[in-house]
């Protein structure tokens, strides 16, 4: 029996030539994270020095193996093309790689930001394409709230590379933290990741001398699997500060799970978004929808509130091959400690198992 896990904001592509592409970013050991005081100006880190410049890279992947070539692509930084600002943005016209080379935040520009990247690639003959979007974190200096960061080198894993190292970092405010621990999980807050050939939790000491990275094998991931890390101060603490999730592909894994929009575009007032999950034979690219017994999913509803990851629900469903969820506004609205309104994003998590 084996177990596929799966998140849905994922870009993943299906193509007429049997094949299946994933669309993934990678980083440099720069995290997407920027305070201002917005009196003064002065930011943190200065983006305009070269050694604090944060690198993101495109990169498409055949689960086939096929060869993927960018054919033409653009950022944009907030729906503007980033060709606009030539002072804050440097890209690569190869491989598509952006590097910020100004600073972002300001004392008008202190929300997050977002980037965007649209490309058609070819593949076997046919052009394809794709979009995504990263977020930059912009707060104001002096603010009080813990931001955690993971980031990688490779979010996508296969035969050609196969592990991926994730790089954490902490910032209380504009100051980035040396000392600090952490807890990681494998698609759930519930389920702690224990990595292949270890009994028990996987863990880092983050000190001044190290200990801030950690490596995914192929033999950690089933199709794609949601890895969350929650920062806590120190390895005695009960609560985290907050916490990040990375998402990895193995794109040389036989079978992946794959999220679709069956009806809605965005979550309002008077509109919900239903998300069904499909089984997909990576190497020929057809969803597989007969063939397979004791069937069993597990579809589990995510959100960030308080700086933690809370499950909403968990769903099981059986001999189905294409299960579905529905998310609402009482999904992503809620009311935080403070007795604010807030609105947030909502991950959904799918796991199947199966005998063939």
């Amino acid at each position: 029996m084996s177990d596929y896990s799966a998140q849905g904001s994922i870009t993943v592509k299906r193509l007429r030539s049997g094949d299946t592409i994933t669309l993934s970013f990678s980083q440099n050991k720069i995290p997407l994270y920027q305070s201002v005081d917005t009196d003064t100006g002065s930011v943190s880190p200065d983006w305009s020095v070269a050694a604090n410049q944060p690198t993101v890279t495109p990169s498409l992947t055949s689960a086939r193996g096929n060869s993927v070539s960018l054919v033409r692509f653009t950022w944009k930084w907030n729906g503007t093309n980033v060709e606009e600002y030539p002072a804050l943005f440097s890209v690569d016209s190869t491989t598509g790689a952006l590097t910020i080379t100004g600073n972002l935040a300001s004392t008008e520009n202190y929300a997050n930001d977002v980037l965007t990247f649209t490309c058609t690639a070819r593949c076997a003959g046919v052009e394809y394409t794709f979009e995504r979007a990263i977020d930059v974190v912009i707060t104001k200096k002096g603010a009080s709230s813990y931001e955690g960061f993971v980031t990688a080198d490779y979010t996508t894993i296969s035969t050609e590379h196969e592990t991926a190292t994730a790089t954490l970092s902490l910032f209380l405010g504009e100051t980035q933290l040396s000392e600090y621990f952490v807890k990681w999980y494998k698609g759930s807050i519930d389920t702690p990741f224990v990595p292949v050939g270890s009994s028990t939790q996987a863990t880092n000491t983050v000190t001044s001398s190290g200990g801030d990275t950690r490596t995914f094998g192929r033999a950690d991931v089933d199709g794609t699997a949601l890895f969350i890390a929650e920062f806590y101060l120190s390895a005695s603490d009960t609560n985290p500060v907050t916490c990040a999730a990375l998402r990895i592909v193995d794109a040389s894994d036989e079978y992946n799970v794959v999220f679709g929009i069956v009806s809605g575009t965005q979550v309002d007032d008077s509109s919900s978004v239903v998300v069904q999950a499909n089984l997909v034979n990576n190497r020929t690219g057809n969803s597989i929808t007969s063939g397979l017994s004791a069937i069993t999913w597990k579809l589990e509803v995510l959100r960030m509130q308080d700086d933690e990851w809370n499950e909403l629900r968990e769903s099981e469903y059986t001999d189905t091959y294409s299960p579905q969820e529905t998310i609402t506004v009482e999904d992503t609205d809620y009311t935080d400690s403070s007795g604010n309104a807030v609105t947030a994003d909502v991950e959904v998590v799918a796991t199947v198992e199966f005998t063939i």
